[in-house]
């Protein structure tokens, strides 16, 4: 059972916002994809904010939720890269939306991986980050001396993806990436919004190939 004490609320967002963020009906209404019935907490997978690595229960509650709203509490949630997932700490899938709430980081563990990524938006349709939370990466905190591939959000191959309302700092390479995966394809409709990027070793952000 979740254990929400104060639920996220969704509604308190203009609608002007949801329809910004292709979220929304032109009538206003929201998306049903991101009800609140349709909630999920992490921690309910064993997910735990002691600074170990939590990225596989995150993971684990993706993966059981496919289209619903997945919410990470206040708290640091340390991930380490998956090599299952392509080197991703947090794969998301499509018609999900990923809600890391204000108070929440999620903190990448020091990794000598020249290529990776926080969370990754690979191959995805419809799937979002937004909340007020923050993605640290591990810069200062780095294993390896080469590579720039580090990112805190990588949307590769995706559709209709985006990141609003979210801070992804100190990233090994690009707080945020756009376009294809390994140099080819590219992303369709990708959205960011009200995104802060600070202190990445490479840049904020860089659109290597992207349509709309």
């Amino acid at each position: 059972m979740t254990r929400f004490s104060n639920p996220p609320d969704v509604y308190s967002l203009p609608a002007s916002t949801w329809r910004s963020l292709g979220l929304g009906s032109t009538s206003g209404r929201l998306d049903s994809r991101i009800v609140p019935n349709a909630w999920v907490d992490v921690r309910d997978y064993g997910a735990v904010s002691t600074g170990v690595d939590t990225a596989p229960a995150i993971q684990a509650c993706i993966d059981a939720n496919p289209g619903r709203v997945i919410w990470i509490p206040p708290g640091t949630w340390s991930v380490a890269p998956q090599a299952s997932r392509d080197n991703a700490a947090i794969l998301l899938l499509s018609n999900q939306t990923l809600w890391l709430d204000a108070g929440a980081t999620l903190q990448l563990l020091p990794t000598a991986l020249a290529i990776h990524q926080v969370v990754d938006f690979a191959n995805a349709t419809n799937a979002h980050i937004m909340g007020g939370g923050t993605i640290n990466g591990d810069v200062a905190t780095h294993l390896g001396v080469t590579g720039e591939g580090g990112y805190g959000l990588r949307f590769a191959d995706c559709v209709n993806c985006s990141a609003s309302n979210i801070h992804v700092n100190e990233c090994w390479g690009d707080s945020i990436f756009i376009g294809g995966d390994l140099g080819t394809g590219s992303s369709t409709g990708t959205r960011i919004h009200n995104v802060t990027m600070a202190r990445s070793r490479r840049q904020g952000i860089s659109i290597v190939a992207a349509d709309d």
